[in-house]
């Protein structure tokens, strides 16, 4: 039986599961219910987990691309290939003899080309901003999970703390996730979590939910 292999960037099933009950205990507590929609839960913890781990090399590797580095040359081919007076040669070439082969063949390749030049600029790696804020990432996760809290339990998320422990529920609970994902960060969590607060109350929605919301974590 060929063995499953599990997603690197998941949480191993024995800590998932502690780490949901634990948050389970902590909704609960919050809101009085007898019980939470575990499936809620579970999908919000591995989505923001996953995201936190993946979103680091995913932008590492965005700033690497260079695809927006083929326009100006591709420019140059296209011309070329436009170039009626170089017909002859490229239906031989490209139809292997076949005139209507080349023609073929040489409209297709200026398409896709063409295509290439129209979206390869959205690719250029951003410019780097002036100011860059320390733990922009785990502002990301710390708001993914705040949508998650409201959905779970309908009740505002608070951000309570003493020192570095955490207080009312809301703050109990990313602290209860970052400290299985990324205990090294938990020094670092309760501003994280007070800035997610005041992004919010601003119409902000800092997040792993799209551009816009990743963008609202810087």
């Amino acid at each position: 039986m060929k063995k499953e292999v599990r997603d690197p960037q998941a949480l191993d099933p024995e800590q998932l599961s502690a780490l949901l009950e634990t948050l389970r205990k902590i909704a609960e507590k919050a809101t009085g219910l007898a019980s939470v929609d575990m499936e809620v839960l579970r999908w919000t913890v591995e989505d923001a987990v996953q995201w936190y781990r993946i979103d680091p090399w995913a932008e590492a590797e965005f700033k690497k691309m260079t695809i927006h580095e083929i326009v100006g040359p591709v420019g140059v081919i296209l011309a070329t290939l436009r170039n009626d007076a170089n017909n002859g040669f490229m239906f031989n070439a490209l139809g292997d003899g076949d005139f209507f082969k080349g023609v073929r063949r040489r409209d297709a390749l200026i398409a896709y080309l063409e295509r290439l030049v129209a979206r390869a600029p959205r690719h250029r790696p951003p410019k780097r901003p002036n100011h860059r804020p320390p733990g922009t990432n785990l502002r990301r996760l710390v708001g993914h999970l705040a949508n998650g809290w409201l959905l779970l339990t309908n009740n505002h998320f608070s951000n309570d703390w003493m020192g570095k422990d955490p207080i009312s529920p809301g703050a109990q609970f990313v602290h209860a996730v970052v400290k299985v994902v990324d205990p090294s960060s938990l020094p670092q969590l309760p501003v994280a979590t007070r800035w997610v607060v005041n992004a919010r109350r601003k119409g902000r929605l800092p997040g792993y939910f799209n551009d816009a919301s990743r963008k609202d974590a810087i």
